[in-house]
C-alpha cells in the first residue's frame, strides 16, 4: 500500500508544479459548469418517443404495454420492411 500512497504524493506534488495542470483540473471545469449552467434552461427536459410497430398478432399487446410507459405508439398496417417508412 505504501506504493501506491507515494506515487498518489508524487503525482499531487507533480501537479501542483505546473499552473497549466492546475488551470485544467479545477478552472476550467468552473467555467464549463458556469456557462453551461447559464445558457441551458432549468428543470426537466421532456422527450418524446414514437415506436412504430408492424400488425401482428401481439402488436396490440406491445402497444398497451408501451403507453403504460408514456410512449406513444402507431400501429402501422401493411407494413413489410421497417426500414421504408
Amino acid at each position: 500500500m505504501s506504493v501506491l500512497r507515494e506515487f498518489t504524493i508524487a503525482t499531487i506534488k507533480s501537479n501542483l508544479r505546473e499552473k497549466q495542470t492546475l488551470f485544467w483540473v479545477f478552472i476550467f471545469p468552473l467555467i464549463i459548469f458556469l456557462i453551461f449552467g447559464v445558457l441551458l434552461p432549468r428543470g426537466e427536459a421532456e422527450a418524446g418517443v414514437t415506436v412504430y410497430i408492424a400488425n401482428s398478432t401481439t402488436a396490440k399487446e406491445l402497444a398497451e404495454h408501451l403507453k403504460r410507459h408514456d410512449v406513444t405508439v402507431k400501429i402501422v398496417r401493411g407494413w413489410t420492411a421497417p426500414w421504408s417508412f
